[in-house]
């Protein structure tokens, strides 16, 4: 048997692993895309963003100490 490997649509992989098998073949291994996609990028980013001005926030009520970009940088 030969073995192939390819990149499908997620949505094309029920479709395709059926005529796999309509062929006589099956599937070693299915993995998912590791690429995010544009909107779950932004939101991980918006996270960030977030996290970051609640930070800011909280340096400048005293709740928490903020660092030097050196303490940063070097602990």
């Amino acid at each position: 048997m030969t073995t192939l490997t390819i990149k499908i649509p997620d949505n094309a992989k029920v479709k395709l692993s059926a005529i796999v098998k309509e062929l006589g073949g099956e599937i070693v291994q299915t993995k998912k895309s590791a690429t995010k996609s544009a909107a779950q990028k932004e939101a991980a980013l918006l996270k960030q963003i977030e996290a970051g001005l609640k930070d800011v926030a909280d340096i400048r009520a005293g709740k928490i100490k903020g660092m030097s970009l050196s303490e940063a940088l070097h602990g």
